[in-house]
């Protein structure tokens, strides 16, 4: 429940973080590019934090 949770809680903060970058970075840049800037970040950060979720999960297990 409480990972379920703590995904949520990440997805989001990677939604406003990326969202944030792509739009300070882009001002003079059209949207295509932008969109494509922002899937790049959503993604790059995505998967950063699966395996930080991965690692967490293997390291709990081992102290239980």
């Amino acid at each position: 429940m409480s990972e379920i949770v703590v995904i949520i809680v990440g997805e989001v903060l990677i939604i406003g973080i990326s969202a944030v970058m792509v739009f300070r970075n882009g001002k003079a840049i059209t949207g295509v590019q932008r969109l494509g800037r922002f899937i790049i970040y959503f993604l790059t950060i995505n998967v950063m934090l699966i395996v930080i979720m991965f690692t967490v999960d293997k390291i709990a297990l081992q102290l239980n």
